[in-house]
Order: structure tokens, then C-alpha cells, then sequence
């Protein structure tokens, strides 16, 4: 099948802002749901002119990019047929400015579960991802992110090589806040943080994160009720009790050391109470110390709907 897409003209961008504009309309064809989406050239202030292709980058918008601190251009057209649409785009370096010996030696891409994967519902809410660079020398380090093929954010940063045992320092990027990662569409979703200056030999990694269609609810906060927080207790029956949630199936209280790291006694009951087993006192918690305690609310699907505070009881 093939389909005519047009484009009314093409624009020049710096860091995510219009800095020039091409008004000479374009047409391609889509053909079987097939199209080249863009292209990545790597060329010199003195043979920017004599770029071949479409997208001769005009002077002026070269002496915006430079001043703006930027050596990248990106050159964007959408094309659209109807409700088809698509975005070509070519990304300009303008010179290197890499230093002696700048280079780039690792790259991993991951979001806060640390793995390069992540599975959510729909609509969650301030997913990100990072990406750890390892370099070693002097240079301006500048790049993009990605989603899907499409830019959400320019990083663009002089880096300086300092000490230390293996001779490469590394430096985290975040994808931004605004815009966020898209997750209202279900399905799988790539992201990478592709480098423009230096050079680079190292592969540049991707990260998946898949949508599920579940929508994501956002956890209500449950209040405590006793013992108080910071509350001398005497060693015994413990009860422990907060205000249920109405959509709740099951709650989990957790219970943790002084340092609070790890649970050391955790329990799921279906009512907003729980009372220590006396097994536990000698066994787990001992007197004279400091303990914290939380619950979180479990939906009939197993998923976290609420979640309390912190609280601190102590065993006289």
C-alpha cells in the first residue's frame, strides 16, 4: 500500500527551541507502513553549505546554534496524511569539540528498578530513566533522549577528567521531568540516550519499558493510630491500629529494626489492627529498643493502593 504524505515545511530547532524554518513543502510516499524516520550527519562549519540533501543548514541559524552554547542542530519535518502522521529528522553537529583524549568507554541505561526493563500500568505517573556515561579526558559532551524515535530532551555539558583507580569517570544524564515519559499508550516503549559529541565506537544501549492497559492508581496515604509514634510501650500484647481503606482486601504491616532497613517481622490481616504474637517478644523484638512500624493497603489484585507513614515504638 502506498500513501502520500506531505510537509508544508520543516523547521530548525536548538535545545527544543525553533531557531529557523524551511517553508518549501515536501511530499514522500509511506510505502507498506515503511519510512526512513531520520538521519544523523556529522559535518563541519566549512562544509555545511555543501551538505548534500534537503536540509542546507542556512548561516544563520549556525551562528544561533553557536551562540546558544549548542553544537547540535536538529532539522524536523511532519509529514501527515489524514490521521497518518510522522516526524523525518536530521541532527547536525556543527564541529567537534572534543578535547584531547575525550572519549566516551561505557554506557547503561536503566530506570529506578536499576534493569534496563520495567512493566506499568497506564497512565503511571513520573516514570524515569538514567543512563550512567563512563568517559575519561576533557571535552563537551552532548546528547539526546529518546523515546520511540522522538526527542524529549538535549543534554549538553563540558565534562572534566578527574582521578581515580580506573581511570574513568562517570557522570549520570535523567530524563526530564517535563515533558515526562509517555505511558498512556499500552504497549512496548524504547528509550535511549543517543551521544552527538564525541564520537563514539561503544554501543549506545537501549532501554523497554511495556504499558500495561491495568490503569495505574495512585496509592491513598494511610493514617496511623497507635501505639503513637515515639511511644514507650510495655513488653506484651502489642496492638497496633490505623484507618482502614475502603477499597482494601488485605493489609501488610511491616515491622523494622533500629537501623530500618530490611523488615524483621512482617504480617497480612484483612481488618485495620493487629496484635503482636507474644512468640515474637524475646524471639524478635527485645526490650529497651527502638522499633518502626508501617502498613500498606492491598487491592483483590494484589496491588499496592495505600501506604502509611513511618511510625517508632519503643519496648520498655
Amino acid at each position: 500500500m502506498n500513501i502520500p504524505l506531505t510537509s508544508s515545511g520543516g523547521v530548525f530547532l536548538v535545545d527544543g527551541q525553533t531557531v529557523g524554518t524551511n517553508p518549501r513543502p515536501m511530499t514522500v510516499n509511506l510505502v507498506n507502513g515503511k519510512a526512513q524516520d531520520g538521519e544523523a550527519i556529522t559535518v563541519t562549519p566549512g562544509v555545511l553549505d555543501r551538505a548534500a540533501g534537503e536540509t542546507k543548514l542556512p548561516a544563520g541559524v549556525r551562528k544561533m546554534a553557536l551562540a546558544k552554547g549548542s553544537g547540535v542542530v536538529v532539522y524536523e519535518r511532519t509529514f501527515v496524511n489524514g490521521t497518518i502522521s510522522g516526524v523525518a529528522r536530521i541532527i547536525y553537529s556543527l564541529a567537534s569539540t572534543t578535547g584531547a583524549g575525550f572519549a566516551i568507554e561505557r554506557l547503561n541505561i536503566y530506570f529506578d528498578n536499576r534493569r534496563p526493563d520495567i512493566t506499568i500500568d497506564r497512565n503511571f505517573p513520573k516514570l524515569r530513566a538514567h543512563v550512567d556515561i563512563g568517559f575519561v579526558g576533557t571535552g563537551q559532551l552532548q546528547g539526546h533522549w529518546e523515546v520511540d524515535g522522538r526527542i524529549i530532551g538535549f543534554e549538553n555539558r563540558h565534562v572534566t577528567f578527574g582521578t581515580s583507580m580506573a581511570g574513568t569517570q562517570y557522570l549520570t544524564f535523567d530524563t526530564p521531568e517535563i515533558p515526562p515519559l509517555p505511558t498512556f499508550d499500552v504497549g512496548s516503549h524504547v528509550v535511549r540516550f543517543v551521544i552527538t559529541n564525541p564520537v563514539i565506537t561503544v554501543p549506545q544501549p537501549a532501554a523497554i519499558y511495556f504499558v500495561r492497559e491495568e490503569e495505574y492508581l495512585a496509592a491513598t496515604r494511610i493514617v496511623l493510630l497507635q501505639p503513637g509514634d515515639r511511644s514507650e510501650n510495655e513488653p506484651g500484647r502489642l496492638q497496633f491500629a490505623w484507618e482502614g481503606l475502603r477499597r482494601s482486601n488485605t493489609y501488610l504491616v511491616e515491622f523494622f529494626g533500629p537501623q530500618g532497613e530490611k523488615p524483621i517481622f512482617s504480617a497480612l490481616t484483612r481488618k485495620p489492627e493487629y496484635s503482636l504474637p507474644e512468640i515474637t517478644l524475646g524471639k524478635i523484638f527485645e526490650k529497651g529498643t527502638a522499633y518502626t512500624w508501617k502498613v500498606r493497603s492491598l487491592d483483590d489484585r494484589n496491588r499496592v493502593i495505600g501506604e502509611s507513614d513511618l511510625w517508632r515504638f519503643d519496648l520498655k
